[in-house]
């Protein structure tokens, strides 16, 4: 390979799932060993120049480094253990009708922060979540709610 330029002329099409499709000479510097070539990630601050565009569904739009590092970047879980600033990360990225409180009143499991379903039985007071409605189908003043509804049909 020794002044070989033109990578393309004799490896077209043979590069390995997942290869950077930019300019060889970016990652292979060496001609001596290229086919067991691994980048190494050590220094990277720039990771936009070679991942842009390949995040998967649902992936954090911040800057990478908040949840990769150079030696764990492939395969990086976020661990929501010890976290208390969820909209760091989860601003705007709620459901409709969510609940616009202090995440961790809802969200008491870090294993399982992606599908809570609120129950409402058991529950005496409303207004500790729900404020008082300011429409007319209500009753003035709205001094019970449990007149109306109740825990297994709240919503009616």
């Amino acid at each position: 390979h020794n002044g070989q330029t033109n990578c393309q002329s004799c490896h077209s099409g043979d590069a390995p799932p997942n290869h950077y499709p930019g300019q060889c000479s970016n990652c292979h510097t060496s001609t001596s060993n290229w086919s067991s070539y691994t980048f190494n990630h050590n220094g990277q601050t720039n990771c936009s120049s070679c991942h842009s565009g390949d995040a998967p569904p649902n992936h954090y739009a911040g800057q990478c480094s908040t949840c990769h590092n150079t030696n764990s970047w492939s395969n990086a879980t976020f661990n929501h253990a010890g976290q208390t600033n969820c909209t760091g990360c989860h601003s705007g990225d709620a459901p409709p009708n969510h609940f616009p409180g202090q995440c961790s009143n809802c969200h008491t499991s870090t294993n399982e922060w992606g599908n809570v379903h609120f129950s409402h039985n058991g529950l005496t007071d409303c207004r500790s979540c729900h404020t008082p409605p300011n429409d007319n189908r209500h009753q003035p003043p709205v001094a019970q709610c449990s007149n109306c509804h109740d825990t297994n049909n709240w919503d009616d």
